[in-house]
């Protein structure tokens, strides 16, 4: 190779990286925003704090083996090599933070999402995916059938105007970048 007119041989560098991100990181979807790296656990991200990682990476890292020569070396058991992984990991899966947590309610049973037709909306319940980043775990079952006799009787305690406020709030809540576009219009 020639580097500013010079032939020049690149510095050897040991590259485990690919290796380790197969071995840890290949066998389920994993993100990483805000420089946290998350695992999908069916049906939303789960926060995996870097302690976790740093010690997972480790150990691979200390069964990782190198012929060096006529010797077996683990040249990758350091601090260095770990962290190195760690770093290349998050960038290789990094998304944007403002994908987390998109419009919808993540429920146990699916997504329930706005679909808008026009400026009306409408819910579907649509099945998880690893494609929706999100980064809580749902503990509420969606029943479209549910009895709304204990929320009615909760929303009466306020006053009609207080109401119709309180209502429009958490509805735009769900989808509040579509709301403004539409107010806007």
């Amino acid at each position: 190779m020639i580097f500013g007119g010079h032939p020049r041989r690149l510095p050897a560098v040991k590259r485990n990286h690919p290796k380790a991100f197969e071995m840890l990181y290949g066998d389920k979807p994993w993100i990483c925003a805000l420089d946290k790296l998350y695992c999908w656990d069916d049906t939303y991200y789960e926060y995996s704090p870097d302690v976790v990682e740093l010690r997972r990476i480790a150990n691979f890292c200390n069964n990782y083996p190198v012929l060096q020569g006529n010797q077996i070396r683990f040249p990758y058991a350091n601090p260095a090599a770990v962290e190195k992984i760690l770093r290349w990991v998050k960038i290789r899966i990094g998304v944007r933070p403002e994908a987390l947590n998109p419009p919808g309610i993540n429920c146990v049973n699916g997504v329930l999402q706005v679909i808008w037709e026009d400026k009306v909306p409408n819910w579907h319940l649509i099945e998880h995916t690893p494609d929706l980043y999100y980064t809580y775990k749902p503990i509420a079952l969606y029943d479209p059938t549910a009895d709304p006799t204990h929320c009615d009787r909760l929303l009466e305690c306020l006053d009609p105007g207080q109401r119709e406020i309180f209502l429009r709030i958490i509805a735009a809540s769900l989808d509040l970048p579509t709301v403004r576009k539409h107010k806007a219009a």
